[in-house]
C-alpha cells in the first residue's frame, strides 16, 4: 500500500514528477490542432458556399429568362450611354439617324429625337422582348426580335460609313478645330491645353472612315450589340426541336443582303479610287482621273472629301490644268504648307468663285484665314484680328475662330468687354462638349472680372469647375479667379 501511495503522490499534478510538465504540454498541440481544424472547416465551408452562389448566379443568368433580362439591361444601358450621357468629346449620341432619308449633319452631336431613328427602334424591340419574357411568349419571338435588332445595329455603322460619311467628315473637322484651340491655348496660357484630344483616322479612304466610325459611335452601340447577342441566345436556351442552321442561314442572308445594298456603292467607289491611286503612281494621269471621276459618280459625297479632291487636283495639275477648281485647291494646299498664305488665299478664292456650290474650297479658305491669323498673332496690332473676322464671314460655324477673337478682344479692350462677351457667349451656345465649355466659362470669368462684374465672374468660375469635376484641380486659372474674388 505504501508503494501505491507513493506512486499516487508522485503522480499528483503538483508533484515533482518530471513527466507532469510533459503531460500538460501535450494538451497544447491538441488545442492548436482543434483551432486549425475549425478554421480550415470554416474556409472550406465559405468556399463551397461561394462556389454554389456563383454557379447559381450563372445558372440564373444563362437561363432562358436570365439571358433575356441581361440583354434587355444592356440595350437599355446603350440608351443611357447614347441619349443621356453627355460625351466629353466627339461622340455620336444615340442612334439619331433616321432609318429612311438623309440625316442632318448636326444630328451627330445635337441629340435630336426622330420617331424612326435607330435608337427608337432599339427601345421598341426591348419593349417587345420584355413583354414576351413577362408573358412567357415562345422562344421564336425572342430570337427573331433579337436578330432583327441585330440587323438594325449593324446597319447603323455601315450606313454611317457608306452613305453618311459627311457626318464623319464634320466630326473630324471638329476634332481638328479642338486641336487648333488647344495649340492656341498653349500659346496664350489657356486651360484647354490640359485636356486630352481625340485623334481619328480621318476620311481619306474607306478603311479610315470605318476606323473613325468605330471611334465615334460611342459606348451605347457596343452595349446594344452584346445585349442583342444575349437576346438571340435566349431564344435557343431550353428550346427543343430547333434548327439553328436554318435560323442562321435565313437571318445571316438577310443581314448580308441589307449590308451589301447599303455598302455596295461606296465599296465600288473605293475600288475605283484605289485603281486611280495605282494609275497615278505609274504616272498614267488621264486613266487615273477617269477612275477618280467614276468613284465620285458612285459616291457623290466624295465631292466634299478633302483627300480625294486634292488627289484629283494633283492629277489635273500634272495634266497641265492650272485653272480648274480642283487644281487650284491642290495648289493652295501646297502653298499653305510652304507658308505662302497670300498666294494660297488667291487660289482658294478663285476655286470657290468658279464653283459656288462646292462647299469644300470655301470652308478651306476660312480655315486658311484662321491659320493665317494664328501665324500673324503677336499681339493686338499684328493683323490677326482682321484675318479671323474674315474667316468668320466665310464660315460662321468655325468655333476656333470665335475662341481666337474672344481672347483677342479680351486683351484689346479694357473695362468695356462687350465684344469679347459677344463672341464667348455665342461660342458657349455652339460648344458641343464639356472640355471646351470648361475653358469658355473660365474665360468668361476673366472677362467679367476685367469688366468689374464680380458676381458674374464668380458664377462663371464655378461653372468652369463643375464642367469636368474629376479634373477640376487642373483648372488653376478658375481656382485662382475664385480666390481673387
Amino acid at each position: 500500500m505504501a508503494d501505491w501511495n507513493r506512486v499516487g503522490e508522485l503522480s499528483e499534478p503538483g508533484g515533482d514528477d518530471p513527466h507532469s510538465a510533459g503531460a500538460a504540454g501535450a494538451k497544447r498541440p491538441n488545442l492548436l490542432m482543434r483551432w486549425w481544424i475549425w478554421c480550415w472547416g470554416l474556409v472550406v465551408g465559405l468556399t463551397v458556399w461561394l462556389l454554389d452562389t456563383i454557379i447559381l448566379i450563372f445558372q440564373v443568368l444563362f437561363s432562358k429568362d436570365g439571358l433575356v433580362w441581361v440583354g434587355v439591361t444592356l440595350v437599355l444601358g446603350s440608351a443611357f450611354f447614347g441619349w443621356i450621357q453627355t460625351p466629353l468629346q466627339n461622340v455620336i449620341r444615340a442612334y439619331a439617324f433616321t432609318l429612311f432619308g438623309q440625316p442632318a449633319v448636326s444630328d451627330a452631336l445635337t441629340n435630336p429625337f426622330h420617331v424612326l431613328s435607330y435608337g427608337v427602334v432599339c427601345l421598341l424591340a426591348v419593349a417587345i422582348v420584355s413583354a414576351g419574357a413577362a408573358l412567357r411568349w415562345p422562344h421564336w419571338l425572342r430570337r427573331h426580335v433579337g436578330a432583327g435588332l441585330l440587323l438594325v445595329l449593324l446597319a447603323f455603322p455601315v450606313s454611317l460609313v457608306a452613305r453618311h460619311h459627311l457626318v464623319l467628315e464634320q466630326l473630324v473637322e471638329q476634332s481638328r478645330e479642338r486641336a487648333n484651340i488647344m495649340t492656341f491655348a498653349v500659346k496664350v496660357g489657356g486651360y484647354a491645353a490640359h485636356l486630352p484630344t481625340s485623334e481619328y483616322a480621318g476620311t481619306a479612304s474607306l478603311l479610315d472612315r470605318a476606323l473613325t466610325a468605330r471611334d465615334v459611335i460611342g459606348y451605347g452601340w457596343w452595349f446594344a450589340w452584346w445585349g442583342t447577342v444575349l437576346l438571340v441566345a435566349a431564344g435557343f436556351v431550353g428550346a427543343r426541336g430547333l434548327r439553328p442552321g436554318w435560323f442562321v442561314a435565313g437571318w445571316g442572308g438577310a443581314i448580308l443582303l441589307v449590308l451589301v445594298v447599303l455598302a455596295a456603292p461606296v465599296v465600288t467607289a473605293e475600288w475605283h479610287r484605289l485603281r486611280g491611286e495605282a494609275l497615278y503612281a505609274r504616272a498614267q494621269y488621264a486613266q487615273a482621273l477617269a477612275r477618280f471621276q467614276q468613284a465620285m459618280s458612285w459616291a457623290p459625297t466624295l465631292r466634299e472629301n478633302r483627300s480625294l479632291q486634292q488627289k484629283i487636283g494633283a492629277t489635273l495639275y500634272w495634266l497641265g490644268d492650272r485653272t480648274s477648281a480642283q487644281s487650284r485647291f491642290f495648289l493652295a494646299d501646297n502653298l499653305q504648307a510652304q507658308g505662302e498664305f497670300a498666294r494660297a488665299e488667291l487660289e482658294l478664292t478663285l476655286a470657290a468663285a468658279s464653283d459656288p456650290d462646292w462647299r469644300l474650297p470655301r470652308r478651306t479658305l476660312a480655315e486658311l484665314n484662321a491659320a493665317w491669323g494664328v501665324h500673324l498673332f503677336r499681339g493686338t496690332g499684328s493683323g490677326a484680328v482682321s484675318r479671323w473676322e474674315r474667316a468668320l464671314k466665310l464660315d460662321d460655324s468655325l468655333k476656333s475662330v470665335r475662341y481666337y477673337l474672344t481672347h483677342a478682344y479680351y486683351n484689346l479692350d479694357d473695362r468695356d468687354q462687350t465684344r469679347a462677351l459677344t463672341y464667348a457667349t455665342r461660342l458657349v451656345e455652339l460648344a458641343p462638349e464639356r472640355g471646351m465649355l470648361a475653358d469658355l466659362y473660365q474665360r468668361l470669368g476673366d472677362i467679367y472680372f476685367k469688366a468689374h462684374r464680380d458676381e458674374e465672374a464668380r458664377t462663371m468660375y464655378r461653372l468652369s469647375l463643375q464642367m469636368i469635376p474629376l479634373v477640376k484641380q487642373l483648372n488653376l486659372r478658375a481656382q485662382r479667379g475664385l480666390i481673387g474674388l
